[in-house]
């Protein structure tokens, strides 16, 4: 039910992609012995509930989540839900208003169709959670879903180098995790398909020395391919911190629980975020009290090809 993935399409598999510039692997790193740090775990989701005429209608929803590896509690500490409607003709207005007001940025004129705005408008609301963390919370580590990956068609370079400014200044380290990295070898194979046979975990491997970058994008963290479990399930993870970044993994996987190598406060705020199909429901519901009213779209391919059509949503 939550489109921001689909709705970014090739933008996602740019601004993913990186190429190893040479044929040798870094070894990987060893840990000390972590201490407890509190985590904090950002996270937001979109929806579409429906389409009219001039625009769509659609729902953001963000969450931020903290664990105490003390109590061994975690909390929903801030969370919001935001219903809007964009069309071509209020989308400039609508992109510009919240980019001030939640970013302080300026004004732009080029924007995509509604559809993509969904996402565009999703990013803007998890990067306002992202710097109300680096500003509220100190001593701790916080946890972003993706990359710390700067310059590109929605994340501008000086956003995400205040947020990452912002919680070094209240000494915070900050670990953005990547499910879809794209990252391979100038032969041509994929640094998780490396990882996949490696026996033992944990196993993190530092790349920020052999990738190339390309365009205006920044990236503002080390990058590293971590492997934290035994299955075989890799990801890309961005730090940026003062401390030495061994320990600060070291401190990470002391603190936090792990599911099939990824960071368990994580997949909570992913979950108190998601839309599932009742959220849906609920919301067609209200905005029908409310005289607008959902339709199911005539689909073609259903009169065409039946059951090999495609699922219809």
């Amino acid at each position: 039910m939550n489109d921001e993935e689909s709705i970014k399409g090739e933008e996602l598999v740019k601004e993913t992609t990186l190429t190893i510039g040479q044929d040798w692997l870094p070894e990987p790193i060893d840990l000390p012995e972590g201490s407890l740090k509190p985590i904090y775990a950002i996270d937001t989701s979109s929806i579409v509930l429906g389409e009219c005429r001039k625009g769509l209608v659609f729902a953001i929803r963000g969450t931020i989540v903290h664990w105490d590896p003390w109590t061994q509690r975690s909390v929903v500490v801030q969370k919001f839900e935001a219903p809007c409607f964009v069309s071509n003709e209020n989308k400039t207005q609508l992109y510009n208003n919240l980019r001030k007001t939640l970013l302080g940025l300026g004004p732009v004129k080029k924007l995509p169709d509604p559809l993509k705005m969904v996402d565009r408008v999703r990013n803007i609301h998890e990067r306002y959670l992202q710097k109300q963390a680096a500003e509220e919370y100190s001593n701790s580590i916080l946890l972003f879903d993706g990359s710390l990956t700067g310059g590109t068609i929605d994340t501008p370079i000086g956003v995400l180098r205040n947020i990452l400014n912002t919680a070094s200044v209240h000494k915070t380290d900050v670990v953005a995790l990547s499910k879809k990295t794209r990252l391979v070898t100038i032969w041509g194979d994929r640094i998780l398909d490396l990882l996949a046979n490696e026996p033992m975990s944990p196993v993190i491997m530092p790349i920020g020395d052999i990738i190339q970058t390309f365009g205006s994008h920044e990236y503002l963290g080390e990058i590293y391919i971590a492997k934290l479990s035994r299955y075989p399930v890799s990801f890309r993870v961005d730090i940026y911190s003062e401390r030495d970044h061994r320990q600060v993994l070291a401190d990470l996987l002391h603190s936090v629980y792990l599911e099939s190598g990824y960071p368990k406060t994580l997949i909570e705020a992913h979950l108190f975020a998601y839309f599932n199909a009742f959220d849906s429901l609920t919301y067609q519901a209200l905005l029908a009290k409310n005289g607008i009213l959902m339709r199911h779209e005539f689909d073609i391919r259903r009169i065409l090809f039946g059951l090999y059509g495609g699922i219809q949503r």
